[in-house]
């Protein structure tokens, strides 16, 4: 986005040079009273303020366009690592607790094959 941006920077310089150098010509050869110009063109032409205004208003339409557009991929990506992260952690809690599961299983076998053991031995001496 940051290309963008000095890129767009880079044409409204361009675009304020050329407007300049078409404002002076249209002034210097004085086309305002010829007939092979357009009124439109005419209007245009003439008003240098208004280039001006026109070329910045697109340029802040750019940059709006820009910054909304990178908004929405930042938010977007954003939030999409935020679902893989739940879903990792939501993953390691499921294992962390088979395997906490599996670790009790076990602690209880032993336990009970040792009281049998033990209630088997006391049998064993009486």
């Amino acid at each position: 986005f940051n290309g963008a941006r000095t890129l767009a920077a880079a044409w409204v310089e361009e675009a304020h040079e050329l407007a300049n150098e078409r404002h002076e010509d249209f002034v210097t050869h004085n086309l305002n009273d010829s007939e092979d110009v357009a009124d439109d063109l005419k209007a245009v032409l003439n008003d240098k303020e208004g280039m001006t205004t026109a070329i910045d208003s697109a340029q802040e339409a750019r940059i709006t366009f820009l910054d909304s557009t990178e908004d929405a991929l930042a938010k977007a990506e954003k939030a999409a690592f935020n679902g893989v992260m739940d879903e990792l952690r939501k993953g390691e809690h499921s294992r962390n607790r088979e395997r906490i599961h599996e670790i009790s299983n076990l602690v209880h076998n032993i336990n009970k094959e040792m009281m049998d053991k033990l209630d088997s031995s006391m049998d064993a001496d009486d």
